[in-house]
């Protein structure tokens, strides 16, 4: 019942969907996600999509052809896929990524400098992951100007789901 449900939140006001491929056991391309991704569509809402070593970025990259709505790569496809989770961000304007997970902090600086800070953001994952504030100083250690440092830092996620 996860179209329906999905549908019906988002007509109760949330500002994305979430999904999570490895927990739910489903198939980034399979018609129950499409149909997610549909409900999303018509709300004009963000997808964010759990990525890593069990959700390769590249999986994803049917339904970010397939549908014109800002996806979100959590975790950057964690250490051993964030060169490719950078380039479907630098492939699709409509393809963001966030910081949170494993991710050394200069996976973060080259994603800033391939895809610029307007398409990065802030993630933790607490209290999977580890802890905010080391997701903070992985920004923090790369010398962004205060806008560049104010757009990861939360400005471009309130911008996604349209609460600035």
């Amino acid at each position: 019942d996860a179209p329906e449900e999905a549908a019906d939140v988002l007509d109760k006001g949330s500002v994305g969907i979430k999904l999570q491929p490895n927990f739910h056991k489903v198939d980034m391309d399979g018609p129950e996600v499409r149909r997610i991704v549909e409900a999303a569509d018509e709300h004009n809402v963000p997808v964010f999509i759990h990525t890593g070593y069990d959700v390769p970025p590249l999986t994803c990259e049917g339904l970010i052809k397939d549908f014109d709505i800002p996806f979100v790569l959590m975790h950057m496809g964690m250490f051993s896929h964030y060169t490719d989770a950078i380039h479907l961000a630098k492939e699709y304007g409509h393809v963001y990524l966030d910081t949170a997970g494993p991710l050394p902090p200069v996976a973060v600086e080259i994603a800033i400098e391939e895809v610029g800070p307007e398409k990065v953001m802030l993630g933790s994952d607490f209290p999977f992951w580890g802890h905010p504030k080391v997701s903070l100083e992985k920004v923090r250690l790369l010398d962004l100007d205060e806008k560049e440092e104010v757009m990861v830092c939360g400005g471009n996620a309130l911008d996604l789901i349209k609460r600035k």
